[in-house]
């Protein structure tokens, strides 16, 4: 038998269980200083990437600026951009802004769910009684064309690029019957036989049937208080056609164009109710572009041959009004009396009446006058001047005064055709009732007796086109412009108003930019307003203009995630640290000196090729246009932000507030704010709208829109 001879060392043991338990209560003093030592070090790698992202888009905001401001259309700027552990993405539908001005005084014109992406808006007009808004699709973005439609209407058009504040670097390309064509600007170009047209610049584009006609040339800036404008550009055919000008003030006129070009001056008669004219044939042996502009505000008329037929536009921008100038051409007027009852129509020196609801036809110009004549009414009507019996334009719609709407007098012989404009409509008249949507856009038929009505009983507004007789000119519309909804009501708080575009609210990103490149819903939306003023019912009294903006945003996490540093619409701003926002710079603007204010607003759009993520990138960016979106003493000018951050860059942009003795003594009260000139923060539920304080002064506001593209791709 063996024996063992080990024993139990009671000490060691303890020594070893006390070893043990000492380690593992260093390991748990090192874990729990682990935990807090660890948010501190995510936190200064936060800040770390933070600065560093910021100082990137600082400079990215600066190369964006100048090339919006200053650039032409293919000048590009390169930036370089580098990650840390977080990621470059673009979120095109969580940005916006809107601007509105009054260009009437005690006007105001507030907007809101502009830009959430369904068929409905807010307008706030506490005014007088709102007659009509007529709204724009802006087309923003370059890869969003300018669409035109129903252009089998004519034999041939022709066709020039609109001009804007910058030239294409390049020829503007145009796809028709999936083919695609080229023009320069000042080039004009006939097309036989036209169908639609997409364009990835406007076009000024004129209709022609037969080898006669008439039509109103629109300027191409024009007084958005009278319509009446100092420059046009006149795309005219073979052959020999007349421009007249007339004017109610006195006017320096000069014109080139083909082999012709020279200047002329017209004085204003000195009676108050007689206007000055001026008349230019031009004899074509080729299709050219007529340039011409005015020192006075005026109206263009553009003839071919001795038959045609145009409307003729009232001096506050609408035609249902009560005071016109009719051209000083041998021809005729027709009067349209859509009220119950009579009304008196008055110039120099004579005048007639014309019954309720009802029509009448006159010579004009009276015998023995050889001026040029304003016409004034006791209420609104609309005229038409026209030679001879046939032509082609487009009817006035009684229920807004402008070009489309939803009520219509057939008080002519011919053939009219229904054009849809959104997404579904039911008209009747006396004789017919039908649907138009998406698969049936148009509608034609023949109104032959007495005087008609014709309304739209559901759905969306329409163009309706009068044609009679195998010749006529007619100025066309692109899609998207010009759709009027009827309000005809007073109100001080919000106005729902149905826009006329699809409702794609709650679709994924992919759809609601489809809708944007195929018109279906606005990608930037301008809207005009016609309200009651002193001197019309039909007057236009404020604009808007309301953009979808895209972000460009650096994510990355610290202790939390969420975090970011983004660039839209030329504001640079983070919510880093806490998710607390924080602007890093506003938009540019320039106020001053005296009551003055503009601004361009950069729209920035990712090209579908690039890239996004972590990595070491270059951004490309290149400017596509610019254009002018009003330039113009308005009375009041509002602004409002959509989207994370709109409350702190309103907060921001009127920071200098905080200086003024008067608005510290009475806050809120802008009738006794009279040491600041700049933004003051509007207090309501549209926390991110501020309205540009000037004393009661007019402001000589200007606002332009810049569209560009930037192509990220990785750092070789």
């Amino acid at each position: 038998m063996m024996y063992s001879n080990h024993s139990r060392n009671e000490e060691s043991v303890s020594a070893a269980v006390a070893t043990v338990m000492l380690f593992g209560g260093v390991l748990s003093i090192i874990g729990l200083m682990l935990l807090t030592i660890i948010p501190v070090i995510q936190e200064l790698e936060g800040s770390i990437e933070r600065h560093d992202m910021e100082a990137q888009m600082l400079i990215l905001s600066d190369e964006i600026n100048q090339l919006s401001e200053q650039g032409l259309p293919g000048d590009k700027k390169v930036v370089e951009l580098s990650t840390l552990d977080g990621e470059i993405s673009w979120d095109q539908l969580r940005g916006g802004m809107w601007y509105s001005a009054s260009w009437a005084e005690g006007h105001s014109l507030r907007m809101d769910d502009i830009l959430d992406f369904d068929d409905i808006i807010k307008i706030r007009h506490p005014a007088t009684k709102v007659q009509c808004v007529c709204m724009d699709d802006m087309r923003l973005g370059p890869d969003n064309h300018f669409y035109y439609s129903h252009l089998d209407l004519f034999d041939q058009i022709i066709v020039t690029p609109m001009p804007q504040l910058t030239i294409p670097l390049g020829p503007v390309s145009y796809e028709m019957e999936g083919k695609s064509h080229e023009i320069k600007l000042g080039e004009t170009k006939v097309i036989d036989n036209p169908s639609k047209i997409s364009s990835d610049h406007e076009l000024l584009i004129i209709g022609y049937k037969g080898e006669s006609g008439a039509t109103h040339i629109p300027p191409i800036d024009p007084n958005p208080l009278s319509g009446l404008g100092r420059t046009w550009h006149i795309p005219i055919t073979q052959g020999e056609q007349t421009i007249h000008f007339v004017s109610p003030v006195h006017s320096k006129i000069t014109w080139s164009g083909g082999n012709q070009d020279g200047s002329h001056i017209i004085l204003k008669p000195e009676h108050p109710l007689e206007v000055a004219s001026w008349t230019q044939t031009f004899n074509a042996t080729e299709p050219e572009l007529i340039t011409l502009t005015s020192s006075g505000e005026g109206s263009l008329l553009l003839v071919k041959g001795n038959q045609g037929r145009t409307n003729i536009a009232g001096l506050d921008d609408s035609y249902l009004s009560q005071s016109f100038i009719p051209p000083q051409l041998d021809g005729k007027l027709s009067i349209h009396n859509p009220s119950q009852d009579g009304v008196n129509l008055n110039w120099r020196l004579g005048g007639v009446s014309v019954p309720g609801n009802s029509s009448l036809t006159i010579d004009w110009p009276p015998i023995d006058r050889d001026n040029a004549l304003i016409v004034s009414t006791s209420s609104p009507v609309t005229i038409q001047w026209h030679q001879g019996n046939e032509g082609i334009l487009q009817n006035i719609a009684l229920d807004t005064g402008q070009l489309s709407g939803q009520e219509y007098a057939l008080s002519q012989n011919g053939t009219y055709t229904m054009q849809l404009l959104g997404e579904q409509l039911l008209w009747i008249n006396d004789t017919t009732s039908e649907w138009n949507n998406d698969s049936q856009l148009t509608t034609s038929f023949t109104h032959q007796g007495d005087l008609e009505h014709l309304q739209i009983v559901d759905g969306d507004s329409s163009r309706l086109i009068y044609e009679s007789g195998t010749n006529g000119i007619m100025m066309i519309e692109r899609d998207g412009e010009n759709r009027c909804i009827s309000l005809n009501i007073s109100a001080s708080g919000w106005i729902e108003v149905e826009a006329p575009w699809q409702d794609v609210q709650g679709r994924g990103e992919a759809d609601i930019i489809r809708s944007w490149r195929d018109g279906s819903h606005f990608s930037g939306m301008s809207i005009t307003l016609f309200a009651e003023t002193e001197n019309a019912p039909y007057g236009a009294v404020s604009s808007g203009w309301a953009f979808h903006l895209s972000r460009l945003s650096y994510e990355f996490t610290s202790s939390i995630s969420g975090l970011e540093v983004a660039w839209s619409g030329g504001a640079v701003v983070t919510n880093h640290p806490e998710l607390e926002p924080v602007v890093l710079r506003v938009p540019a603007e320039r106020g001053g000196p005296g009551p003055r204010f503009s601004a361009t607003i950069p729209s920035l759009y990712p090209v579908a090729q690039g890239t996004t993520g972590q990595g070491y990138f270059n951004g490309e960016i290149e400017l596509t246009s610019r254009q002018s979106l009003a330039s113009y003493s308005a009375y009041e000018v509002r602004r409002g932000w959509y989207g994370p951050y709109g409350e702190q860059l309103g907060d921001v942009s009127a920071s200098a507030l905080a200086s003024s003795e008067d608005w510290t003594a009475f806050p809120g009260q802008l009738t006794l704010l009279t040491d600041y000139a700049g933004w003051v923060p509007v207090p309501s539920q549209a926390a991110a709208e501020t309205v540009w304080h000037t004393g009661g002064e007019q402001i000589l506001f200007t606002l332009q829109s810049a569209d560009l593209s930037m192509l990220i791709s990785e750092a070789t």
